[in-house]
């Protein structure tokens, strides 16, 4: 069977043919699509092909499911049978008995075997769980080669009320192998952007303590070399266009892929540099509405997570050092660098003193700047005063109306995702300010109406002080005048 992906990059292309085809921005790459190898590729396939479990976790858009088509069109042509299951394809609603059917139902349709129907039948008296396990050892009976299921979006198991069960079924296929050697010849690749703790909480169970663990990265600049030979609608030397792309990415796929398409789409003129020109289109695709692009959205979606191990002011901090450069030693333990790495916003670098954390590319920091970081403490600010006052019952004097409140009200006029009980507090600061403005102008009343009556009063005193010094010397003179007569 051949899955939707290309031959590796060396492969030769039909003189006259697009180079807009070879190009291909998100999603699974298609048959004619510019693939790129990694590292990864020989090692995916080689441990496969030697029957081990793996699991190969990235940030998304990184190319993934392109690795996982390649990886089984391989694997077929060395003998093996390959089963690709997107899990989304369930949905969300999905019940326990149609999850377990529809898995043993994928697998016969795509290795041209029987209705499982009967098998499922016939094993009333079995839970799901043990039907579906009778039913992997049937197939690769039945099918006398190696097999090998790739489970593409395996963290939407995460959020299933059966998923812990389901993630236990394929760890006892692993740990059935002595009883039944048959389940030798079955493999698992999981594929995902997950963390092996939030997958699975409990280690006995989990199939990631007996899988092989596989991470994506971006492009190294070598393997970027393999793009120059579909860019050749550009003007000049290949190499200064790739060179100026991935200054801006760091070999990000999805985002070089853009860049490329687009520039290849409508070239440049001659006279233009390649970084001045690369520039101005990073410009127009990621920096005027930057959460128009779906991988910047999805990575600060990551980040706003909700995560029991990390707190969303734990990973602002991190990042913030990121932004400010340091040198911040990798620990693929620690849950707060795990999270960023899967968002996308961060990656790894090498250096003599060992790997460690940076933001990932010159984009990502530029969209995700100091500004943004600014704007998320405030964000966070306003969350918990919103908290403290929902707990108040709404007191009024438990709303804030400081400059932190200013800023508050700026940040929410360029947000359309607030939810009501932000919205509401926002009113209620604003009624609350007005009020209080409302106050010291009848405050300010009261008190210049107070010292207009003190200053009649003392003009009042004063005059007649005045009026009757006034008439003290006048009849002091009147008698003088007459004591002269």
């Amino acid at each position: 069977m051949k899955h939707s992906t290309s031959g590796d990059q060396e492969q030769a292309r039909e003189p006259g043919s697009d180079p807009r085809r070879r190009l291909q921005v998100g999603g699974s790459l298609f048959s004619d699509a510019l693939y790129v190898r990694r590292d990864i590729d020989p090692q995916l396939i080689e441990l496969l092909a030697a029957g081990r479990f793996c699991h190969v976790v990235g940030p998304r858009q990184i190319g993934k499911s392109s690795l996982r088509n390649r990886t089984a069109d391989r694997l077929e042509a060395q003998g093996a049978r390959c089963v690709l299951i997107d899990l989304t394809s369930f949905g969300r609603s999905v019940t326990i008995e149609q999850w377990y059917f529809g898995l043993m139902d994928l697998l016969a349709e795509n290795l041209e075997l029987s209705d499982p129907g009967p098998h499922w039948s016939a094993h009333q008296e079995l839970p799901p769980a043990q039907r579906w396990l009778r039913y992997l050892e049937a197939v690769v009976d039945q099918i006398q080669a190696p097999l090998v299921v790739f489970l593409d979006e395996i963290d939407v198991v995460r959020d299933m009320p059966f998923g812990q069960e389901f993630l236990a079924t394929l760890r006892a296929a692993f740990e059935a192998r002595n009883q039944s050697p048959r389940l030798e010849r079955v493999a698992f690749c999981l594929l995902g952007v997950f963390a092996p703790w939030d997958l699975c909480q409990d280690p006995s169970i989990t199939p990631l303590n007996v899988a092989h663990e596989l991470r994506m990265g971006d492009f190294s600049r070598v393997e970027f070399d393999a793009f120059k030979s579909g860019i050749s609608r550009l003007p000049g030397e290949g190499v200064a266009w790739l060179d100026a792309v991935y200054h801006w990415t760091d070999g990000h796929p999805y985002m070089s892929q853009k860049l490329l398409v687009h520039l290849t789409s409508c070239p440049p003129d001659a006279g233009v540099a390649a970084p001045d020109a690369v520039e101005a289109a990073v410009g127009v695709l990621f920096f005027q509405n930057p959460f128009d692009d779906p991988n910047l959205t999805a990575a600060r979606v990551r980040f706003d997570r909700k995560d029991g191990r990390s707190s969303r002011a734990e990973r602002l901090s991190l990042y913030r050092e990121m932004l400010l450069e340091e040198r911040i030693s990798l620990n693929t333990g620690e849950h707060v660098q795990t999270e960023l790495l899967l968002s996308g916003m961060a990656r790894v670098r090498l250096s003599e003193g060992g790997p460690y954390l940076a933001v990932r590319n010159r984009i990502f920091a530029q969209v995700f700047d100091r500004r943004w970081v600014r704007a998320q403490s405030l964000h966070r600010w306003l969350n918990d005063e919103v908290e403290v006052w929902l707990e108040s019952g709404r007191d009024p004097d438990r709303v804030p109306t400081g400059i932190r409140f200013d800023e508050a009200i700026a940040w929410a006029r360029q947000r359309k995702d607030l939810t009501p009980e932000v919205e509401e507090f926002l009113r209620a600061g604003l009624e609350a300010r007005l009020k209080a403005q409302e106050r010291s102008a009848q405050l300010r009343y009261e008190k210049e109406h107070r010292r207009m009556w003190q200053t009649i009063a003392a003009v009042g005193t004063v005059g007649a002080l005045l009026l009757i010094s006034g008439l003290s010397w006048s009849i002091y003179r009147i008698k003088q005048e007459q004591g002269r007569w």
